[in-house]
């Protein structure tokens, strides 16, 4: 084989390669997009009025919590508490022992979503 006609085919042969490799990855890319699934809050809070605490599973969370809060009926805030550093398998216990009586909205944020649940404090 001669000189010529072997950089031919080593040049058809990379740019073979680099077309097939670049469309893979493109689909690649388009199939690896998360989708992000709706979570029940149901399953991620639960309360205990009689004790007044409300245990929030983490595990339960598609993505990572980063920030807890806390509003009372008017929308003031009770509590803004940052949860990002707490580990994913986290389970969670809101003390409202302290909570006057009313409604109050618990919300935990992630990096792509907030899920909400109200608890009546008597």
């Amino acid at each position: 084989m001669s000189f010529p006609s072997l950089i031919i085919t080593m040049l058809f042969a990379f740019v073979s390669v680099f077309a097939f490799a670049q469309s893979e990855v493109v689909s690649s890319d388009a199939d690896a997009m998360p989708v992000i699934s709706k979570v029940e809050a149901a399953s991620v809070f639960s309360t205990d009025p009689d004790s007044k605490i409300c245990f929030i599973d983490f595990m339960k969370i598609d993505g990572y919590a980063k920030q807890l809060t806390v509003k009372n009926a008017a929308g003031e805030v009770v509590l803004d508490e940052p949860v990002w550093e707490l580990p994913e398998n986290t389970l969670y216990e809101l003390d409202y022992n302290e909570y006057q009586e009313g409604n109050y909205t618990v919300e935990i944020q992630t990096y792509s979503t907030a899920i909400q649940q109200e608890i009546k404090v008597k």
